[in-house]
C-alpha cells in the first residue's frame, strides 16, 4: 500500500526524531551483541581468525534479525503482506546461505581472515543476535503501543 499513500510535505525530513532514536538504538543492540561476541572470543583465544569469525558471524546474524524485525506491519492487503513475508523469508534464507558460504569455503575463510566455526560458537552468535533482535522487537512493541513507531 506504499504507492497508495500521500506522499510527504516538502518540508518534512526523512528521519525524525524518534526515527532516528529508533535506528541509533537498533543499531546499539546490534553493536553490543558483536562486541560480547569479541570479547567472548578474544577472552578464550586472543586477537586472530576465531575471535574475527565469532566477531563477524554475529554481525551478519544480528542483521538478518534486524531485517525481519524491520518487516512490513501494516493493515493493508492481506494476500499482498504474505507475499512479502515469503518474499522477505526467502531472501533471510538466502542471506544465511551466503554467510555460511565463508565458514565452508576454505579460500573465502582465507581471504576474510576467519577460521572455521563450531556447533558452541555458532550457537553463542545466534543467542546474541537473538538477544538484539528480542531488544528490537520489545522496543517496537513499546513505541507502537505508543504510537510513536510506523506500523
Amino acid at each position: 500500500d506504499v504507492m497508495g499513500r500521500p506522499p510527504r510535505p516538502a518540508g518534512h525530513t526523512l528521519f525524525d526524531r524518534t526515527g532516528a532514536t529508533n535506528i541509533a538504538l537498533d543499531a546499539g543492540g546490534i553493536a553490543a551483541a558483536s562486541l560480547v561476541a569479541h570479547f567472548i572470543r578474544l577472552a578464550r583465544s586472543g586477537v586472530g581468525p576465531q575471535t574475527r569469525s565469532m566477531t563477524f558471524l554475529t554481525l551478519a546474524l544480528s542483521q538478518i534479525a534486524q531485517a525481519w524485525v524491520l518487516r512490513d506491519r501494516s493493515q493493508g492487503d492481506r494476500s499482498a503482506l504474505q507475499v512479502s513475508a515469503r518474499r522477505l523469508e526467502s531472501m533471510l534464507a538466502g542471506a544465511g546461505a551466503m554467510l555460511a558460504l565463508p565458514f565452508l569455503t576454505p579460500r573465502l575463510r582465507q581471504i576474510l581472515g576467519i577460521a572455521p566455526v563450531g556447533l558452541g560458537e555458532v550457537a553463542t552468535a545466534g543467542a546474541l543476535a537473538a538477544a538484539s533482535f528480542f531488544l528490537a522487537e520489545g522496543r517496537r512493541s513499546i513505541s507502537a503501543s505508543r504510537g510513536t513507531v510506523a506500523p
